[in-house]
């Protein structure tokens, strides 16, 4: 069911749009559900508030998503794979230093190891950084380890 609704361009976003105004109540509770009391319920609500109407506006990019992620179900690690990944275009990147940072349990199956062959592929230097208690969005899982590792990246 679910990968038939994905080929039909069905998102997580279609269905907080179906909710209508109850959506808003929907995405609060992911949020707090998410993020346990990290913020202040003001602070809750507004960025509960943003992430609703960011989410019901017009669709756009979120369609993108059916072409270049591929979901995988049923298996023991269910998430999603590029449909191209990167890992084939790695040795044209000529910048002089690439670093991957990838959250330890990010829904985007975490591949360390396949991203670690990929940045030895490039022209200049790489290195993998796994940032430790965060998903997908590592500076709101972990934003003082995440700080840190932009910080050596700018430094170094």
């Amino acid at each position: 069911l679910v990968d038939a609704l994905w080929r039909k361009n069905f998102t997580p976003q279609s269905l907080i749009r179906l909710m209508g105004p109850r959506g808003l109540e929907s995405v609060s509770k992911i949020i707090k559900r998410r993020f346990g009391n990290r913020w202040s319920d003001q602070d809750n609500d507004l960025i509960a508030s943003y992430l609703y109407h960011i989410t019901v506006a017009k669709p756009s990019g979120e369609y993108a998503l059916n072409s270049i992620l591929r979901p995988v179900f049923g298996s023991s690690s269910p998430g999603v794979f590029a449909r191209q990944p990167l890992i084939h275009d790695f040795n044209k990147i000529t910048a002089k230093k690439v670093r991957v940072l990838y959250g330890d349990h990010d829904w985007l199956r975490n591949n360390t190891e396949a991203a670690k062959i990929a940045v030895s592929n490039c022209q200049g230097k790489g290195d993998v950084i796994t940032i430790p208690n965060s998903g997908h969005h590592l500076y709101l899982d972990n934003p003082l380890y995440f700080k840190k590792a932009l910080e050596d990246i700018i430094t170094t």
